[in-house]
């Protein structure tokens, strides 16, 4: 099934697991440039493996260069150790698509970075943004530090925040509309091309859950600040929450 993102230019913070590595796999499936983003490289060359289907991430490497790089491609370099037999069904072309950044969302000039280099492989523009770094702690309110509240907080509401900023220059389309010739020679204005950004939220974020109040919080403020820039980039950029809720069950 395609979902229309061939040629799209995707960004996507805490790619490296969970929901950020899944929403990789699908955008880079559906034919997307993919630019994942995380703290640890190692982690980065697994994901990368995961990702084009290695069922033994474990199993690959990055020698050279890759291996040290700030960033680099599934295709730069992604190999199987010795007595591995899988290897992913996708050539050359189709791993170049798929990146690894090495950012810290909770540092601004990491985000600024990381924007500059994913919209520099995408011809100058980011499509879609999905800011999945999060932390999820459970404490109740009396053993909550400041270090677990800034903690929290700077990954899950400030590195969304600044990611937004550090990517909207090469979100906001930019005299991209224009007029195209159709069949009969007439020229018509192009369609306005799509832009958005995903922002990871939760039900706690609406409800609240038991012994986890720093992390409500932070969902709250991220559900929040969506509403807010869905005002503030309209019509340009879409601006949208997707809901995560937990389950749990007693045994």
């Amino acid at each position: 099934m395609e979902y229309g993102c061939k040629r799209k230019t995707v960004v996507i913070t805490g790619g490296t697991s969970g929901i950020g590595l899944a929403a990789a796999r699908a955008f880079w499936l559906d034919g997307a440039a993919v630019s994942i983003l995380g703290r640890d490289r190692v982690r980065g060359m697994k994901a990368l493996a995961a990702i084009v289907g290695v069922a033994d991430p474990e199993a690959a490497v990055f020698p050279g260069a890759a291996a040290s790089g700030e960033t680099f491609t599934a295709a730069e370099g992604l190999v199987l150790k010795q007595g591995t037999r899988d290897f992913p069904a996708a050539n050359k072309i189709a791993l170049a698509r798929l990146r690894f950044i090495k950012a810290d969302v909770t540092k601004q000039t990491d985000c600024r970075t990381a924007a500059v280099i994913a919209a520099h492989y995408g011809n100058n523009r980011i499509d879609i943004l999905v800011n999945s770094a999060g932390i999820y702690e459970e404490k109740q309110i009396w053993q909550v530090t400041m270090a677990d509240y800034n903690r929290i907080m700077d990954v899950n509401l400030k590195g969304t925040l600044m990611m937004i900023q550090a990517c909207h220059p090469f979100l906001v389309p930019m005299g991209e509309a224009g007029t195209a010739e159709g069949p009969d020679g007439k020229r018509t204005p192009k369609e306005k091309p799509d832009r958005c950004i995903v922002n990871i939220a939760s039900d706690a974020g609406i409800g609240g859950n038991y012994g986890c109040p720093v992390y409500c919080a932070s969902k709250g403020a991220v559900v929040s600040l969506t509403k807010a820039l869905a005002l503030d980039l309209a019509p340009d950029v879409r601006v949208n929450c997707a809901w995560i809720r937990r389950w749990w069950r007693n045994s």
